[in-house]
């Protein structure tokens, strides 16, 4: 579980994602199961900015990535860093519901 709850100053948080894909490279693993969960934390356009281009990094290592902790209009916003890093980040309202469509099929 990346957890990333709780984030509100930008360069913390950015150095969190920057740390944390850094990690998922340097293991070399692949068909991992994430859930990623920020919720309230405050998600500026660099921590998005940082997010998307992070997603194109580390996408070959993962099977399935879930989120939670985002609202509307950050799901928006994710729909958008999808289709930009051909990824597939399923959002979810809670932790349970998420973990569940994780190991599903698995």
């Amino acid at each position: 579980m990346t957890d990333w709850t709780n984030l509100t100053d930008e360069k913390k948080f950015i150095a969190a994602v920057n740390e944390t894909s850094q990690f998922v490279i340097d293991q070399q693993k692949y068909g991992l199961l994430e859930l990623i969960d920020v919720t309230k934390s405050q998600k500026s356009t660099a921590v998005l900015f940082t997010m998307k281009k992070m997603a194109l990094l580390t996408r070959r290592f993962n099977k399935k990535k879930a989120i939670i902790g985002i609202n509307m209009i950050e799901r928006m916003v994710l729909e958008a860093v999808n289709k930009f890093a051909s990824e597939k980040i399923s959002p979810f309202e809670t932790k349970e519901q998420a973990l569940e469509w994780l190991i599903k099929n698995e």
